[in-house]
């Protein structure tokens, strides 16, 4: 198979980069683009370089994967987890991004 690597964001209210928890298993979202220092003039908290490296791979057969990665059932939800060794299938579709709803207004 043919790999390459991305970092992602999620895409909510703070647009954050995912990094793992501190368990070091749980893939959670970071400080995002609208976290400032408490007290700065607008000094941003996401750091978008500390987000997870995530590895895809694209399989002979054309279908591609992410590596490295798992559902987990943690109570009553289900969870991305770094799990060595096993991988998700990855589905794209297109996509059209609109920004989150608390962000629409009219402008003049």
């Amino acid at each position: 198979p043919t790999t390459s690597s991305a970092r992602l964001a999620a895409w909510d209210e703070a647009r954050g980069p995912m990094v793992l928890s501190a368990d070091g298993r749980t893939f959670i979202r970071d400080k995002g683009f609208w976290d400032i220092k408490p007290g700065s003039a607008g000094n941003g908290e996401m750091r978008p370089s500390d987000g997870w490296v995530f590895k895809f791979m694209t399989m002979e057969s054309g279908a591609r994967q992410v590596a490295d990665v798992a559902w987990s059932l943690e109570g009553d939800a289900e969870q991305l987890v770094r799990s060595e060794g096993s991988s998700l299938d990855l589905i794209a579709h297109a996509f059209s991004p609109q920004p989150p709803s608390s962000q629409l207004g009219t402008f003049v």
